[in-house]
């Protein structure tokens, strides 16, 4: 089955807000509060959207078998997420999830459990959601529809460009501490070897004079330096 570009946008954001509940949905069962685990503000996981409509794009004709749907899925959507994840990781420096601790995993980007849960998911969506998903979309008049979807998208695209805006920003508070700690490092080293020196200039001070300044302290046991009390008080 063949989708318009108006149709095509919708399952996007009908996908992306459904994956969106499922990421919250499965925060919320293991950290016990609400999370919103997003990549954006709003209420949707562009992945999801994304992942959904190539799968029912790309594997349309395969929906009269279960088991070739199954694999395609699992192809497909484990290539989405290597791609996804590699991109966010080299563009962003960043890793939005991590699979590393999961077996047959590649680099953390994607790893076997996961490929096969995402299978299962894509079989389900397709074969039971997706038919009342286009029920809802066609019911919709097409007026309503299209600017539903233009408010959608415009909200979309501010969302990205804010969210790309406090990246950026947190990515220049990030290299600023991180200057101040190697400033303050080096300043550090800096005074410790200072100090080191003064400790060895004053050392070699107080050696050369050693015999005077024994005699002058056995000499006169009740003396107290003033000005340098503390210092006179460690050379004794």
């Amino acid at each position: 089955m063949e989708y318009s570009a108006y149709e095509g946008l919708w399952l996007f954001f009908v996908y992306a807000f459904l994956g969106w509940c499922v990421e919250v949905g499965f925060a919320a069962i293991k950290h016990r509060r609400f999370v919103n685990r997003g990549f954006l503000s709003g209420p949707v996981c562009p992945i999801y959207g994304v992942g959904m409509v190539t799968v029912l794009w790309c594997l349309a004709p395969l929906r009269g078998n279960v088991v070739l749907l199954f694999v395609g899925a699992v192809i497909l959507t484990t290539l989405l997420e290597l791609f996804t994840g590699f991109v966010l990781d080299k563009f962003f420096g960043d890793k939005w999830w991590d699979y590393s601790g999961q077996p047959f995993n590649f680099h953390g980007y994607i790893c076997l459990l996961f490929s096969l849960l995402w299978g299962v998911l894509c079989v389900f969506l397709v074969l039971v959601i997706q038919p009342f998903v286009m029920r809802l979309v066609d019911g919709v008049p097409r007026r309503i529809g299209t600017v539903v979807l233009v408010l959608s998208l415009v909200l979309f695209v501010t969302d990205i460009a804010k969210t790309v805006a406090n990246l950026a920003h947190i990515k220049r508070q990030l290299r600023f501490i991180e200057e101040l700690q190697k400033n303050y490092e080096q300043h550090r080293q800096r005074a410790a070897s200072e100090m080191m020196r003064l400790k060895m200039k004053s050392s070699d001070i107080f050696q050369k004079h050693r015999r005077g300044t024994r005699r002058l302290l056995r000499a006169f046991p009740a003396f107290r330096q003033g000005r340098h009390k503390e210092l006179f008080d460690q050379l004794k």
